[in-house]
């Protein structure tokens, strides 16, 4: 039998050894669980498996033109695995639409279709969802119970016969700009630039009739925020020619010497780091991520892999995709500020 100071040591070298070898995929940032047998066979498990499978089943079940009509649902955004990491957090909205399974689903459709097609279902769908948000801002005042369950600026919920959400139609256009900076559609660039100078609501809120309550909602809440206009940024930069950015006077060499500077910047910080706690999360300026095909059984916002510590399945192959993962604020407002 082992003693006890030799379990732990041992234990001791895991420990040590798991701060030095930190996982780059996303499932990393999430807290896990017990995973003893017990919680893998009881109901609360067994119900979260029907659950993941009814949505695949769901998603299985639409065309790509659907999916995007669905791009909205905004219970598929709050699912039982989401965590929030921290008020605040840079990254909560993109981690929003990598938890929501038809955003998989959408990327893999849209790497399916030409360059134009692309740019014509991205482009439809974007005008469309930044219509819907504006008329959901502007319902009319004396219509307006800001407090009832049912009303689109508190709710995030769906159910038949209620209007869209603010927060699900957000989510959406988050999901259609976060693409377009993926697939490097330079033409997007334009028309998402100017919704980008008003963050608020996407469009100049002059022309927009608020409620007091659709104005406090805005200003609260915008609809672009600096972290989700930083990605898309960011993901321009990577991906567009430097032709196609001249075109579209997107400034891509100032993008990509930003975080050139950050990440020789992060390096520096790590290297002179003795904390192991903040060595291990790292001092990410990007960080490639994994993001598994809808079909997976298990992803790293799903409660059977936050709850019941389940690996992440690849088995159908995923989309590595690399963001702006870093902590420094200023990063994103000045990226941000290069939409403008």
């Amino acid at each position: 039998m082992r003693s006890l100071s030799s379990l732990i040591l041992a234990a001791t070298v895991a420990a040590i050894i798991s701060v030095s070898h930190p996982s780059t995929t996303l499932a990393s940032d999430l807290p896990l669980m017990s995973t003893s047998d017990h919680l893998s066979s009881g109901p609360g498990y067994q119900a979260e498996v029907a659950k993941v499978k009814s949505i695949i089943d769901r998603l299985s079940a639409e065309s790509l033109e659907q999916s995007f009509d669905n791009a909205a649902y905004v219970d598929d955004y709050y699912n039982a695995g989401f965590l929030s990491q921290s008020i605040g957090d840079p990254l909560e909205e993109l981690r929003m639409l990598l938890g929501n399974r038809r955003f998989a689903k959408l990327l893999t459709g849209l790497r399916q279709l030409s360059p134009d097609d692309q740019y014509a279902i991205l482009g439809k769908y974007f005008r469309k969802y930044l219509s819907q948000y504006r008329d959901i801002l502007s319902y009319p005042k004396d219509t307006e119970q800001p407090f009832d369950p049912r009303h689109s600026l508190a709710r995030i919920s769906e159910a038949p016969g209620w209007p869209p959400t603010a927060q699900g139609t957000c989510c959406a256009l988050h999901s259609i700009v976060i693409l377009s900076g993926i697939l490097g559609q330079a033409r997007m660039w334009p028309a998402v630039s100017e919704a980008f100078r008003h963050p608020a609501c996407g469009v100049d809120s002059t022309a927009v009739a608020l409620s007091p309550a659709a104005s406090d909602f805005a200003a609260r809440q915008p609809l672009f925020s600096e972290p989700i206009r930083a990605q898309v940024v960011f993901l321009m930069a990577r991906s567009i020619s430097d032709v196609d950015a001249a075109m579209v006077s997107f400034n891509k060499a100032a993008a990509l010497a930003l975080i050139a500077k950050e990440t020789e910047d992060a390096a520096t910080a790590q290297a002179a780091d003795t904390n192991p706690l903040s060595r291990k999360h790292g001092h990410w300026t990007t960080r490639e991520v994994e993001i598994p095909d809808y079909r997976a059984e298990v992803i790293a916002y799903d409660s059977l892999c936050v709850n019941y510590g389940r690996d992440v399945d690849l088995s159908h192959g995923c989309e590595k995709v690399t963001f702006v993962w870093s902590r420094n604020r200023d990063l994103y407002t000045q990226l941000a500020a290069l939409a403008q």
